[in-house]
This record gives C-alpha cells, structure tokens and sequence, in this order.
C-alpha cells in the first residue's frame, strides 16, 4: 500500500462558512488541498494549494508550535484533524495521509478557480455540508466534530 502525505486547507470567512472546492478528477466536494511537496512542510502546502487552487491567500487560525529541524529553532502550524483515506485516480490507486488545517482569507477575497483542477466551488454553512450530496464522509465529520462553533460564530461578527 502506498501512502502519500498531503495537506487540506478548511477556509472560514468572515461569515462562518467554509469554503469547498469541487475536485475535477474526483467529483468530489473538498477542501483546498493537495500533496505535500518533498522541500515543504504540510502547513506550508495547505497554503500553497489554497492559494493554487483558488487564488486566496490564507492565514493559518492555529497557533504554531515551534519545531527544530536541526538547525534552527521555526514554527509551524499544528493539524486540527488527520484522515486516511483511499485516492483512486484509476490505474494510481494509493492513499492519502491528509492533514488538515483551519484558515482565515487575508487580503484578496474574491475567489479565482484553477480551472484544471476545479469544476465550482461554494461558501456553505456546516449545515448546507452535512446535507449536501458529494461530500465524503470524512468532510462532514470534520465540519460537524472538529471545527468549533465558537470559532464558527466569532467569524460572523
């Protein structure tokens, strides 16, 4: 079984909703995300694919912890939920170790798709994500179990 690491990016805007991607090899409504790059940290990829994908710059909500890389002393971002699950892109079948991260937008809020790699996207509320068609099991409870409604209320002031 090969197991590749990637990172996902949950985006809350000022609103309280979150931002899904709807994934164009997959069909599939998702977080921004994708594989973790060999120079790169996964809290630096989630950003990066968000940035990629969508065109936001975001902002990591969790507070980092600082992490030695033998040379120095730097931060990085802390997951607030991991998932493994299976990726079939027909004859690349392999699974994906996904850490997944919260962020605000900081500056540009307009949304701009990478077209190859997404169909639509959508703001939806945690509601709207555990009654839509689409969505893995994996996102819902993620949504429901992981991302605090206080945080998800502090966003809409």
């Amino acid at each position: 079984m090969r197991i590749c690491n990637t990172a996902s990016c949950f985006v809350i805007d000022s609103r309280g909703r979150i931002l899904l991607i709807k994934h164009a090899k997959l069909g599939m409504w998702l977080p921004p995300g994708g594989h973790v790059d060999e120079s790169e940290t996964a809290c630096y990829t989630a950003i990066r694919e968000t940035r990629e994908e969508t065109g936001l710059d975001v902002k990591l909500i969790q507070k980092p912890p600082l992490v030695w890389n033998n040379t120095r002393m730097r931060s990085a971002a802390a997951p607030f939920a991991t998932t493994l699950h299976r990726a079939d892109y027909g004859d690349n079948v392999h699974y994906h170790y996904n850490l997944c991260f919260m962020a605000r937008v900081n500056g540009t809020k307009r949304v701009r798709p990478e077209r190859n790699e997404v169909d639509d996207y959508g703001w939806f509320t945690t509601k709207e994500i555990l009654s839509m068609a689409g969505v893995p099991h994996d996102v819902k409870i993620i949504v429901s179990e992981r991302i605090p409604e206080t945080l998800l209320s502090r966003s809409r002031r």
